[in-house]
């Protein structure tokens, strides 16, 4: 069987200078990958925090002139892996998110002379003062707080250079109103980021009181954006003495009203991707070179005199953190989110935090710090409120801290009516966007299924810091413990436990991090290894190219919810899927460009995911409708029908 030609091509940029990736690049005496690179990331437990991300690969160069490059080649200097693959959209089908303005919080970016909201699924904009012309612009999705989720607008298709995109509305402007309708590109998915506006001939239309539809093309001047739409409308309103002076009030349609002749309404936004497909770029990796040697090897091009081979290891910014020690003042009590910015200012680096909205409220110790490594202060506090501290990349924000809540997740388990009993229990699901793998897509010789004493705890004990004064009026702390105890389970297999020391100030936070810790080390069963994806054989479906983005991406990938179905009969599990999340991984590019994802996935999906809120569950539902073997604690992290 003959490998499949891959649709991903990976770069590796040094200093932001791409190094060819073929062995064209040999004759050409250009700088080249010789045998792909391999990425590691991520973390090998669900109670670990992850480690330092790293690359290696190996670069080659002509023996004439190769003293240069190799000199240029410094510890400290940047390394960049990228990947890119074609992606096909509908293009039919509008990138609006919400082309009909069916949510009323349409993303918009108005005018200092601009009013606009939107009203039975339509957007007016009206201004302030009619005198002066008024805009809008129209974002493709919801914006998220600057500096945050920088993955926010994934899913939308982005430009590449070259294409053909279409755009247009449905546009009812007062008489004589001038509407103007361009493309706008944008750079990120937040409000204050930087916009482009295409400044070829708009789209135009004369007001006349009737709704038109206004539709052209263009070809992107940007590359990676995402398309918006900016409307300019001038002038807004009729000043009285501009009225026809034969027109009567009998002549006015009765449901109009006089703030009507100032309003221009905006519906069915269109932007369409080319029929081509469009470009998805992701990065899987940004660090800095660590270590690096170079030979000469004779063999290698051995008919144009041999190569200089360098072999290169990178490891991502967390690594400069761990050896970049900070001192302050004491730190008083203060928000987890606080303590963590804190940190990343003393350290200087200008790397930011995308800290989860749950857990950046909880409040932290006094603490008297001096000379730690910052990297360990902010896997501390993460683990302090039962987070995560990943080093994510993106494309748009690059390096920063994501401090994820597991509980938070997209959950995989529901809950539903069994159909053989009628009672309600929990079932496996597959979320929106998660992803779904075959089996026979697995290779079959890695994968064990393994269980033992360190995959089962029955008890949590959770030490947090109780706050107070000595004599001489100084804040002293002291060490209290909260100890959570599954009595089922240690009854049935012994006391068993795991322990977690940290800077939290109250026992009812301590409380509530036992009580999520103990639900995702209570999971009595099968943990399996050695997922393996090799694409060398993949057929290369739709699906499959943006798996395999989705799991390179290296802000998507983390804790991405993977389905493993078609479990054959031998598998010593109930159901013939496998319900897990991403929680790091060892991915390596051989010489064809194919890609292997060697996956450390979680053990257990009991408490993590978001769960359902008591006022979304049916109302019909009834105690006695839920299944005996369900208790309370058994619906953490479980979603609603």
């Amino acid at each position: 069987m003959s490998p499949a030609p891959t649709p991903l091509a990976a770069v590796v940029a040094i200093d932001g200078q791409d190094v060819a990736e073929t062995g064209d690049g040999y004759y050409t005496g250009a700088p080249t990958v010789l045998s792909g690179a391999t990425v590691t990331w991520g973390r090998g437990t669900v109670v670990d925090q992850p480690d330092v991300s790293s690359c290696t690969f190996t670069v080659a160069r002509s023996a004439a002139g190769a003293s240069g490059f190799v000199r240029s080649l410094n510890v400290g200097r940047r390394v960049d892996l990228s990947v890119s693959a074609t992606v096909y959209p509908d293009p039919t089908i509008s990138t609006f998110l919400d082309p009909g303005f069916d949510d009323p919080y349409a993303p918009q970016i108005p005018s200092a002379n601009a009013m606009a909201a939107t009203t039975d699924g339509r957007m007016w904009l009206r201004a302030r003062d009619p005198l002066r012309s008024v805009g809008l612009i129209l974002a493709p999705a919801p914006f998220v707080p600057t500096g945050t989720a920088p993955d926010a607008w994934d899913a939308i298709p982005a430009t590449a250079l070259g294409q053909t995109w279409g755009y247009g509305l449905d546009v009812l402007a007062p008489l004589g109103a001038v509407v103007e309708v361009r493309p706008v590109l944008y750079a990120a998915p937040w409000a204050e980021s930087r916009y482009y506006t295409i400044l070829d001939e708009p789209l135009t239309l004369m007001g006349d009181g009737a709704v038109h539809t206004l539709a052209g093309t263009f070809t992107p001047e940007v590359a990676g954006a995402w398309v918006g739409l900016g409307v300019h409308v001038y002038p807004n309103g009729l000043r009285w003495q501009e009225v026809d002076p034969a027109q009567t009030w009998a002549d006015i349609d009765p449901a109009w009203t006089w703030l009507d002749y100032g309003t221009t309404w905006l519906d069915n936004v269109l932007v369409t991707a080319p029929s081509g497909g469009t470009v998805r770029s992701v990065l899987v990796f940004s660090g800095r070179i660590t270590d690096q040697e170079a030979h000469f090897d004779p063999d290698t091009d051995r008919f144009n005199g041999g190569m200089v081979v360098v072999e290169m290891t990178a490891q991502d910014f967390t690594a400069d953190l761990a050896n970049n020690r900070i001192g302050d003042d004491p730190w008083p009590v203060e928000s987890m989110g606080t303590r963590v910015d804190k940190i990343l200012t003393l350290a200087g680096t200008g790397v930011t935090a995308d800290v989860a909205p749950t857990l950046a409220p909880i409040l932290v110790s006094y603490r008297d710090v001096d000379s730690q490594p910052a990297a360990g202060l902010i896997t501390e506090l993460a683990a302090t409120v039962d987070g995560v501290a990943w080093s994510a990349t993106h494309a748009v924000s690059g390096p920063y801290y994501k401090i994820e809540d597991p509980a938070e997740r997209a959950s995989v388990l529901t809950l539903g009516v069994d159909g053989t009993t009628g009672l309600v229990v929990v079932i496996s699901t597959s979320p929106a966007g998660g992803i779904s793998l075959s089996s026979c897509d697995v290779l079959l010789d890695p994968v064990r299924f393994v269980q033992d004493v360190s995959d089962t705890s029955t008890r949590v004990d959770v030490t947090w810091l109780e706050q107070g004064t000595d004599d001489e009026g100084k804040i002293t702390t002291t060490d209290r413990h909260v100890v959570i105890v599954d009595p089922g389970l240690e009854a049935d297999l012994g006391q068993r436990g795991v322990s977690l020391t940290t800077q939290l100030q109250s026992a009812d936070d301590a409380t509530d991090v036992a009580h999520h810790l103990l639900t995702r080390v209570t999971e009595h069963g099968w943990r399996l290894s050695g997922v393996t994806w090799a694409t060398r054989y993949t057929d290369w479906r739709a699906e499959d190219i943006l798996n395999a983005l989705t799991l390179l991406d290296g802000t998507t990938r983390i804790g991405q919810p993977l389905t493993i179905t078609d479990l054959p009969d031998w598998t010593p599990t109930d159901d013939d899927s496998a319900d897990t999340y991403v929680e790091g991984g060892t991915y390596t590019v051989d010489e064809t460009g194919a890609w292997q994802f060697d996956l450390t996935i979680s053990s257990t999906v009991r408490g993590t995911g978001s769960s359902v809120p008591w006022a979304d569950l049916d109302p019909a539902w009834r105690w006695q409708d839920f299944d005996p073997g369900v208790s309370w604690l058994d619906l953490l992290g479980v979603t609603g029908p």
